[in-house]
């Protein structure tokens, strides 16, 4: 889940390599209104664009520019049995993980001895239950085994219920971004039909100079109406903090892991998808290696910056 408030501090270096059969787009703008996002519960609040041209082999890109909070959902450490506030071991709150959104409320299921249904039914969605006795899994250190949208290695919901922490994608270190999952069962959100969804990749750059780049896929789907999170190693890297950094509590996290303004280019299609490594798990090296061409492809830094500008202050096509 989201910590909330911002937070700036940036550097960065850039290289970017192309692959072949792929040709270099020059560098210029040419993004329309698509629709518009509520971040933070305020209605219509972000505009997504959406690239005019089509570049093979994946399609009409889509953009935004936005804050982005920090998420922690999939690290080791994201929720813990008794410090619920994060102000020692946890780097979240668990009043992010439970849908009512009260420590106390957790706190009243954990007395409880976590009864079933209703623990599962209030928090379900974000942390992991083994599958007997149907308890929240409870890993190394008391933390809370917690879950994402997308899994480290294929196959991750079949293997759900082995408490296994290390089968999420771990926000820790994977440069990732939320998007907002489907208001009913069997819908589809505008970003769904585009084409972005899980393990599309995402290329972050902040608005203000050096732009700083970071690399990531969408990684997790979070509440219907908010847009603008994304994982504590994507917004390390915005930040400029080295690449084994971790908020040491919630406040920490709040402090320090939350990205300044940045345009966020999301690659849509399955072409546009990170693979699975063989005999390995989803990491950062791994994303960016294949992230890089295609953002090459798509025309790189100097078009990114060039439609930073544009997109912040929506002078986009309407």
């Amino acid at each position: 889940m989201k910590l909330n408030y911002a937070t700036a501090a940036m550097s960065a270096t850039i290289v970017v390599l192309l692959a072949p059969g792929l040709v270099a787009q020059t560098p210029e703008c040419d993004f329309s209104l698509a629709f518009r996002r509520a971040d933070e519960k305020k209605p219509n609040n972000i505009n997504v664009y959406r690239d005019n041209k089509s570049i093979a082999p994946f399609g009409q890109a889509l953009a935004f520019v936005d804050e982005l909070k920090v998420n922690t959902d999939g690290t080791r450490r994201s929720y813990h049995l008794t410090d619920t506030r994060g102000e020692s071991k946890a780097i979240n709150s668990v009043a992010n993980a439970i849908s009512t959104n009260k420590v106390k409320d957790f706190e009243a299921l954990r007395d409880a001895g976590f009864p079933a249904p209703k623990s599962k039914q209030q928090l379900g969605d974000v942390i992991e239950f083994a599958k007997q006795p149907s308890k929240p899994c409870i890993g190394p250190g008391d933390f809370l085994v917690s879950m994402t949208s997308v899994g480290a290695v294929p196959g991750v919901f079949n293997k759900q219920g082995d408490c296994d922490q290390s089968k999420w994608l771990d926000a820790l270190t994977v440069p990732a971004l939320v998007l907002p999952k489907p208001s009913c069962n069997g819908c589809k959100t505008e970003f769904d039909n585009a084409g972005a969804t899980n393990r599309n990749f995402v290329v972050a750059m902040t608005v203000a100079p050096p732009h700083t780049i970071a690399y990531g896929i969408v990684g997790d789907k979070g509440p219907v109406d908010q847009l603008g999170e994304a994982s504590v190693g994507m917004n390390a890297r915005l930040n400029n903090l080295p690449a084994n950094a971790e908020p040491t509590n919630y406040k920490d996290a709040i402090a320090r892991f939350q990205a300044p303004k940045s345009i966020v280019l999301i690659i849509p299609g399955e072409k546009g998808r990170v693979s699975f490594p063989k005999d390995a798990k989803i990491n950062a090296a791994h994303v960016e290696a294949e992230a890089k061409p295609l953002f090459e492809a798509w025309g790189g830094a100097a078009r990114l910056r060039a439609c930073a500008a544009k997109l912040e202050t929506g002078r986009a096509k309407k």
